[in-house]
């Protein structure tokens, strides 16, 4: 098999996915009937963990965020992350799909 470099991009499309269901959750909360101490806590936990999920899957700037998939010739997947470190010794699941719009790979160690 021929060696496959894939270099993974920023997605917008993900990234206001992700800000837009933030909001969602966060009205939604707000909304609930309960002290606003609790209220706020929640509304602080999903923010934070939207900024995460935004800067580590949509924007890719963090340093652990995945930037490249490696396949050699003898079917050995590798990852690569934005601090230059590789996971080696991968193997594609079988549960891996894909599609025309998405494609979800599934690894684990070899």
């Amino acid at each position: 098999m021929k060696p496959l470099h894939i270099i993974f991009k920023p997605s917008k499309i993900l990234s206001l996915l992700l800000g837009l269901i933030s909001v969602a959750v966060m009205v939604i909360l707000i909304l609930l009937p309960m002290l606003w101490q609790i209220k706020l806590l929640l509304v602080l936990l999903v923010l934070t963990t939207a900024i995460y999920a935004l800067c580590e899957h949509g924007l890719r700037i963090l340093p652990c965020s995945l930037v490249a998939v490696a396949l050699n010739s003898r079917n050995e997947l590798k990852l690569i992350r934005r601090d230059g470190r590789q996971i080696l010794n991968l193997a594609l699941s079988k549960d891996s799909v894909v599609t025309p719009y998405m494609t979800t790979v599934r690894c684990r160690p070899a």
